[in-house]
């Protein structure tokens, strides 16, 4: 108990000389001085912020960018919003040009997935494939697309420069202001996503996704086919 008294005694006397938050700061600094002498040059209660919550989960952030390099990729691929998309698919592995119809059939936001199909059409009819958008931590993923069957279509975070590999492909995000001419028109500050093929041994491929619409271009040119694929009219439902 005397001890106690005097403690108190000392601290209402320091505090007669200096204010509460100095008395803090000091004590806080020397206590982290006693026990880690290389945290005390950090402690300052003037830049106290107070506590940040942490971003949800589901919610992917690349600490190593700033934001002004990082971009909204439901932008480059609006995946909520119900539409048909339709494409001049041309392959050195068959004469002419091939129609194609994508349609994104309705968003649902309990499983974070977008309903989608693929209809091909040629002389024999057409033929119809069902396939889906999911959003994950990796990113926008498409369980199948015309040209290169299942992969993920926008990376999380987007980001100029952003690479990741698919199985022996690497993917790579070019640039945020390319150029892409179609039968649809003429679009400006299209994302590029360059990939090589088989880590650039077996080719490379290269597609174009403008502001508010998605996919409007896309090339492949690999050893064994050349093929591309052009947007020539886009509708929201």
């Amino acid at each position: 108990m005397l001890k106690a008294a005097k403690l108190s005694l000392i601290i209402v006397s320091l505090a007669g000389y200096i204010s509460a938050q100095d008395f803090a700061e000091k004590a806080i600094k020397k206590t982290f001085s006693a026990t880690d002498g290389q945290m005390a040059p950090f402690i300052s209660l003037e830049n106290y912020k107070g506590f940040e919550i942490p971003a949800p989960s589901g919610f992917s952030v690349d600490q190593n960018k700033n934001s002004s390099e990082t971009a909204d990729p439901y932008v480059y691929l609006p995946i909520s919003v119900k539409a048909v998309y339709e494409y001049e698919y041309t392959s050195s592995e068959f004469q002419g040009s091939k129609k194609v119809i994508v349609e994104y059939k309705g968003y649902s936001e309990k499983d974070s997935l977008t309903s989608a199909s693929i209809t091909y059409y040629n002389r024999n009819g057409q033929k119809t494939s069902d396939f889906t958008l999911k959003i994950s931590n990796n990113g926008i993923l498409a369980s199948d697309t015309i040209l290169a069957g299942a992969r993920i279509e926008i990376p999380f975070p987007l980001f100029k420069g952003k690479e990741w590999t698919e199985n022996s492909d690497k993917n790579r995000v070019s640039t945020f202001s390319a150029k892409a001419s179609v039968p649809a028109g003429n679009f400006e500050n299209c994302l590029k996503i360059i990939t090589k093929i088989g880590g650039g041994d077996a080719g490379i491929a290269e597609r174009y996704y403008a502001q508010n619409v998605g996919m409007v271009l896309e090339n492949i040119s690999a050893e064994d086919k050349q093929e591309t694929l052009k947007l020539v009219s886009f509708k929201k439902k």
